[in-house]
């Protein structure tokens, strides 16, 4: 079994998944657990999912600052920043998630991060 299959398996288990919004489960997780990585990714995964946007980015910006090396939440961060229209931050966490994008032959992540800084007038 897969690390994140184990995790999966053992959320199920430890929250009644029907009863609460996403982004809920993930925080009494983290409350009871602590601040692993991955709740605190998949917690500010949900907030933008939800449409929490500003509230998204804190847990995103904590893996970031957490693992210089993790493109994904810089990704989401650039997004979350591009809807909130903060342009300057959208272009900083975009042009960090590209060069580990070029950096860790992630082709299709780096092609999508280019076109939204296109999109992007600093």
């Amino acid at each position: 079994m897969t690390i994140q299959r184990l995790l999966l398996y053992l959320l199920h288990k430890l929250v009644p998944w029907d009863s609460i919004v996403r982004s809920e489960k993930f925080l009494k997780l983290i409350e009871s657990k602590g601040e692993n990585p991955l709740l605190l990714f998949s917690y500010g995964q949900a907030l933008l999912d939800e449409g929490k946007t500003k509230a998204g980015t804190l847990p995103l910006e904590k893996c970031a600052e957490n693992d210089k090396d993790w493109m994904i939440p810089r990704i989401l961060l650039g997004k979350a920043h591009l809807q909130l229209g903060n342009m300057d931050e959208s272009n900083n966490w975009l042009k960090s998630a590209l060069k580990l994008a070029i950096e860790q032959k992630h082709d299709d992540p780096e092609a999508e991060i280019r076109e939204l800084l296109l999109g992007i007038e600093v």
